[in-house]
């Protein structure tokens, strides 16, 4: 009776802590180490139990309580040289360093919880640390540790959980390059473990053994190989509309520097509109610069579609980016370009609005809109042949072209070797 009851109490401590009931979950977790202590379980059982609270602790808010219980933890976890429970005892540790702002702290505890973890050579505990550290890198501004253990990480979880993980990991590392402003990866499994593992201070050798082991040893490189395409897919789709936004004012900025004064109009008009949001604002301000022949180059704190779109103008005199010349006279429908990419990318929502803004540019009369209007319009339902639409002259031929290059959009993978 009392180890049902003791299941019971563990099975609620889950519940609650899924709803986000700590103080429940609290509760619950005390009562069931009270139960242990009572009948005397061994201590390795207890502990572990103890361990648990740490969670609803620190999500209340009570950090000190919970630092003084993962140090009671860590030093039973060091006594009983179990390897695993302190990996995830110093790794919760560095949870909570990094939640009060100590980031050089957060990164060396996690460091520390990937040698117990690699000793234990428990696999789900090997990924959750490395995406634990990759995201504490990302605290730190150091974007290529952050990329190598998010990699590392996800690589892990697909190896660990099977083929049925990848579609959720692949969203998950396309989230994880996009916060860590990564600009270019390295693609082959030796050099992401080598450029991780001399910081963890882990032998190559004796990293990850539950991968090395296996009777398949190019599996990592073939997972890796898999799931960065798809990640940076991801990221292409999530570009899109805003490149397709973008690309006209890009089209008048480059045209004014090369002394149009229309276009130049035509520039300041969008930026003028793109100015009142903040989240564009960095990028309002470097091509602003531009326009006014300033060096006005990007940092580094820039968000990763901010270098997309900054490098897509810095390539533009040297290299077909896949933006047409004069793009800039349809500046004034970029917002409608960007929803017809979307549209066309599987976006149900936009596709709903759209009749309406296209009716809306046909009506405006004209045979040139009105053919345009219905382009886009076959653009958006994902007719292929949109391109041979009869009475469009080359102009046109090239916008229906450029659009194209942002649905379903695939991209090289940026490559850098890691140093």
């Amino acid at each position: 009776m009392r180890r049902l009851i003791e299941c019971a109490l563990e099975t609620g401590f889950h519940a609650a802590l899924a709803l986000r009931e700590w103080q429940r979950a609290l509760d619950l977790n005390n009562e069931l180490l009270d139960l242990l202590r009572q009948r005397m379980a061994v201590r390795a059982e207890s502990v572990r139990v103890e361990f648990h609270s740490h969670a609803p602790l620190m999500a209340l808010g009570r950090f000190d309580d919970a630092r003084e219980l993962l140090l009671r933890v860590r030093r039973a976890a060091e006594q009983g040289e179990d390897p695993k429970l302190l990996g995830m005892v110093m790794g919760s540790q560095a949870g909570l360093e990094h939640l009060q702002g100590h980031v050089e702290m957060a990164v060396r505890l996690q460091r520390e919880a990937l040698r117990h973890s690699t000793e234990a050579g428990d696999l789900h505990d090997l990924a959750i640390g490395h995406l634990n550290l990759g995201n504490f890198h990302i605290a730190a501004e150091e974007p290529l540790q952050a990329l190598c253990n998010h990699l590392i990480g996800a690589v892990t979880e697909c190896v660990h959980g099977g083929v049925s993980a990848s579609d959720s990991v692949a969203d998950q590392l396309a989230e994880n390059l996009y916060r860590g402003h990564v600009l270019a990866c390295p693609l082959d499994w030796p050099d992401v473990q080598r450029a991780a593992y001399e910081h963890i201070g882990i032998p190559l050798e004796q990293s990850l053994p539950g991968l090395f082991t296996t009777k398949d040893p190019l599996l990592p490189q073939r997972t890796l190989d898999d799931l960065l395409p798809r990640a940076w897919r991801r990221l292409n789709l999530r570009f899109a509309p805003h490149l397709a936004a973008w690309d006209p004012v890009l089209s008048a900025v480059d045209a004014a520097i090369a002394g149009d004064d229309t276009a130049r109009q035509q520039a300041h008009l969008a930026l003028d509109d793109l100015q009142e949001f903040p989240e564009w604002s960095p990028l309002v301000r470097i091509m602003r610069g531009a326009l006014e022949n300033r060096a006005d180059v990007p940092d580094d704190n820039l968000e990763l579609l901010h270098h997309v779109i900054v490098f897509r103008l810095l390539d533009m005199p040297t290299t077909d980016v896949g933006i047409p010349p004069g793009l800039w006279v349809l500046q004034p429908i970029r917002h409608l370009l960007s929803k017809v990419v979307a549209a066309a990318n599987g976006d149900a929502e936009t596709a709903a609005e759209l009749p309406q803004v296209l009716d809306a540019l046909a009506a405006r009369g004209g045979g040139e809109l009105d053919t345009l209007a219905g382009v886009l319009r076959r653009i958006a339902s994902g007719d292929k042949a949109a391109q041979v639409t009869p009475g469009l002259d080359s102009f046109m031929e090239s916008v229906v072209r450029w659009i194209d290059t942002h649905i379903d959009p695939t991209g090289p993978l940026p490559r850098t070797s890691p140093n």
